[in-house]
């Protein structure tokens, strides 16, 4: 499993590129989104986990239609940060991981009008919410056990541009 964190680091980052508790494979190809993750194990499953991932074009929010390919081979991965260029729309995708959170820059094609970035927080009872056209914020609770009930991951991204809001 390829992880960039800080040493210590509270998040962990990864490809994502399936949708169970072995969300990644070095095998695939299949790029679903860039995922935080908590996971010690993929038998206790993840916990306050959520996945980025950048479009253009027509809006796709479900996971299956925005999902598209990369390429393993091209992929830069250090302990620090990764980059990758996502195929299908043609974005390229870099992170630097923090003591507790990521930078991200995505680079979209300059022909490319509609930009999005969708925030897959895979819980029923997250939340998500504008505070400006730049900064977007929300909590992930799922988790399988292991962690009180009342257990959040709270996530806030702020954009160097402003952005529409999709709840």
């Amino acid at each position: 499993l390829p992880l960039v964190a800080a040493p210590y680091g509270m998040n962990h980052w990864t490809v994502e590129n399936a949708d169970d508790p072995w969300f990644f494979s070095p095998c695939s190809r299949n790029f679903r989104g860039i995922r935080c993750t908590h996971q010690p194990s993929p038998w206790i499953q993840d916990y306050g986990t959520f996945s980025v991932i950048p479009q253009t074009g027509n809006r796709l929010c479900a996971p299956e239609a925005r999902s598209g390919v990369y390429s393993p081979e091209s992929m830069k991965f250090s302990p620090a940060g990764f980059s990758l260029n996502f195929a299908r729309f043609q974005i390229g995708i870099e992170l630097a991981a923090t003591s507790r959170a990521a930078f991200l820059r995505f680079t979209f094609p300059g022909n490319q009008l509609a930009r999005r970035l969708i925030f897959d927080l895979k819980d029923p009872l997250g939340n998500w919410k504008a505070c400006s056209d730049r900064l977007f914020a929300g909590t992930a609770g799922n988790h399988h056990g292991g962690v009180p009930e009342n257990f959040r991951c709270h996530i806030a991204a702020e954009l160097s541009c402003p952005a529409d809001f999709i709840g």
